[in-house]
């Protein structure tokens, strides 16, 4: 975006580099998966009592039965319905 406003007279020069380290690096946390038969059914009956939206509630009984990740899910949804999830834009 910067060089873009340098290349068009927009800003006298590139900002980023005084920027660099300024914000700290999100560390990505990876969860194992849930191997436990005893485990496996509480978390079950954990996304049964989920008392929010229709909408999660839907997904939470959704996403068990087709066994696959949330990132393989969405894209295959409509974006407009999951636009104000903050996922805009996938594809």
């Amino acid at each position: 975006m910067f060089r873009y406003a340098v290349a068009t007279g927009r800003a006298k020069r590139d900002i980023t580099p005084d920027l660099k380290g300024a914000l700290a690096t999100h560390k990505t946390q990876h969860f194992p998966a849930i191997t436990d038969p005893a485990k496996v059914g509480k978390l079950l009956q954990m996304l049964d009592s989920y008392e929010g939206t229709s909408t999660v509630r839907a997904a939470l009984k959704f996403v068990p039965l087709v066994f696959v990740r949330p990132d393989r899910l969405l894209p295959s949804l409509d974006a407009s319905q999951y636009k104000h999830y903050g996922r805009a834009g996938v594809s």
